[in-house]
């Protein structure tokens, strides 16, 4: 007979039955561990044929996570701007940027979503004149994802007017 169905199951539990070729799952979003996968195939006649299982591992990832020059670079405040590229291994829980005059950054700013793709958060009450060093992060279960440091100079600080009165003669 000719192929009809292939079931697949995942660790004993069958996660679907295909019907049309190719014959693929994907297996998407799976949390760290290992795994055993394998398929029964029926044909038209109602024979069955188990296929060899394979066993296969997920490895616990951070995020990944880029971060882009700032923009907006004021006196005071800047926009800083990141790129959460992937979750990793398990479900977001915040991205946001930690700054600072140093790469030791003293500052967090977290941003309201917390999914992958690109984000920016207004850093503001900066010293103006001032270099910043900055990066993006991102935290899973597993730990936190962080691009690469950046840094920006805030604008020249202003000078009150030089006020001059003089004496009538």
């Amino acid at each position: 007979g000719s192929v009809s169905q292939v079931e697949i199951f995942l660790n004993g539990d069958s996660v679907g039955t295909l019907q049309n070729t190719p014959y693929t799952i994907a297996a998407n979003g799976l949390p760290a561990g290992t795994y055993t996968v394998h398929a029964i195939a029926t044909d038209n006649d109602g024979a069955t044929t188990t296929s060899t299982s394979v066993t296969f591992t997920v490895d616990a990832s951070v995020p990944v996570v880029t971060t882009q020059p700032a923009s907006a670079v004021d006196i005071t405040s800047a926009n800083a701007r990141g790129t959460v590229v992937s979750a990793g291994s398990s479900a977001l829980l915040v991205r946001g940027f930690q700054y600072g005059k140093t790469t030791s950054y003293g500052s967090t700013i977290n941003d309201s979503a917390a999914t992958v793709g690109g984000f920016t958060r207004v850093l503001n009450a900066l010293t103006c004149e001032t270099t910043y060093h900055y990066r993006a992060y991102a935290s899973n279960v597993v730990g936190n994802g962080y691009g690469a440091d950046q840094t920006f100079t805030t604008g020249v600080c202003q000078k009150p007017p030089t006020v001059v009165i003089t004496a009538p003669i």
